[in-house]
């Protein structure tokens, strides 16, 4: 795993609800994929995230491997 430090104080993104779903998962550190994909959001929902490090998923970090 890669851990990221960063001095960024505030952070909007904007984006469709699977890579919010994606992103909430990455800031949480939460590992279950049935928590990651049934977490829904409203249309136009604002969602407030604290994190003080921002560990990047393996299958990011390294790519997917090709067939």
């Amino acid at each position: 795993m890669v851990t990221k430090t960063s001095e960024v104080n505030k952070v909007l993104i904007c984006r469709h609800i699977g890579s919010i779903r994606i992103i909430v998962r990455i800031v949480t550190e939460n590992t279950n994929p049935v928590d990651v994909l049934g977490q829904r959001f409203g249309n136009t929902e604002l969602i407030k995230l604290d994190w003080h490090r921002l560990i990047i998923p393996e299958f990011i970090e390294k790519g997917i491997p090709s067939s």
